[in-house]
């Protein structure tokens, strides 16, 4: 009973840390994406406007 218990901690703590690192790569490709953000903004608007010029 006690292996049986003891496997499920495991699985548990296992889950824990694929979790914990899967938010970990998430939170640093948003905080990536959101220091990128004003350069792609400013991109897609000279794009525009340069498109609306033609």
């Amino acid at each position: 009973m006690a292996e049986k218990y003891g496997s499920i901690s495991k699985e548990l703590v296992d889950t824990r840390e694929m979790i914990s690192k899967e938010l970990k790569e998430t939170k640093e490709g948003l905080e990536k994406s959101l220091d990128e953000l004003p350069e792609n903004i400013t991109r897609a608007f000279i794009k525009g406007f340069k498109e609306h010029e033609k």
